[in-house]
């Protein structure tokens, strides 16, 4: 996302007084352009999650269409070095929103490596969530997909209802762990597990990427885990796993489950059963 040129709406400029400087981040996915003044020729792009500092509000407002959505908001001054710069404050957050572009780009990477080969991708987005969606190439000019191969879901946002966020390796920083659910099994199978991509905190907030393990590698049995928190540098969980009588929608082993950081690798320190439903 990047600001248009089309305006709905906008109030004539006023002047206002400079004041102390607010954090924001920038949420545009594509990078939030910087200009001269309000509306005015492109200097540069601030990019996604970048750091800015608002020192100046103009009292130009205005209401810009994105994504056939209307992003209402106020042109505001960024301090860059010695200069102040503008944007359109629509795109800016209190928060860091989104994930960073290199973290999702990783494993939209995985997933393309492993299973876009000799198919389509259907990628579409939600405000918090991404699908990719593979298919094999269509056999007949009149067909635009073929069979359904796979369907991966994963989180757009920062947002722990998605993510889980603790320190792994005891260095003091809050590390990542990102569940992704799958489903097809890359060939349009009725199965389905979810991927954990682990990523390390660094000391200039960056996260790194470590590890990728999916459930059933890490509870070795037919089922999958559902994590709960990471505390202490512990993951602390919830594993189910299939009976040989279970149906394929309900396993019925069901087991509280410890997992922990070792050699690059996730690996399971304690799991107790539970007849808990």
């Amino acid at each position: 996302m990047s600001c248009k040129d089309e305006v709905l709406e906008t109030s004539s400029l006023k002047s206002f007084p400079k004041k102390k400087a607010e954090k924001y981040y920038v949420s545009a996915e594509s990078g939030l352009n910087y200009r001269q003044s309000p509306k005015d020729k492109i200097l540069g792009k601030f990019d996604l999650n970048q750091t800015v500092s608002v020192i100046y509000r103009t009292g130009v407002f205005q209401d810009i269409e994105d994504n056939n959505k209307i992003i209402k908001g106020e042109w505001v001054g960024i301090q860059k070095a010695n200069d102040t710069v503008y944007v359109f404050d629509g795109f800016l957050t209190k928060q860091k929103f989104f994930l960073d572009t290199n973290v999702s780009n990783h494993i939209l990477n995985y997933y393309n490596v492993n299973y876009g080969k000799e198919t389509i991708l259907v990628d579409t987005k939600s405000d918090s969530l991404r699908s990719l969606i593979y298919y094999a190439k269509p056999e007949n000019d009149d067909e635009k997909y073929g069979f359904f191969q796979m369907a991966v879901t994963l989180p757009r946002v920062r947002d722990k209802k998605f993510l889980y966020y603790g320190d792994l390796n005891n260095d003091g920083l809050e590390d990542m762990i990102i569940p992704v659910n799958t489903e097809g099994g890359g060939g349009g199978g009725n199965v389905w597990w979810i991927d954990l991509f682990v990523f390390l905190q660094q000391k200039d907030a960056s996260f790194s990427f470590l590890t990728t393990k999916s459930n059933w590698e890490i509870t070795e049995c037919q089922g999958f885990i559902q994590l709960d928190k990471i505390e202490n540098n512990l993951i602390y969980g919830k594993s189910s796993c299939y009976a040989e009588d279970d149906g394929r929608c309900c396993p019925s082993l069901n087991y509280l489950t410890t997992l922990k950081l070792q050699n690059k690798d996730l690996i399971v320190v304690n799991s107790t059963q539970t007849f808990d439903n």
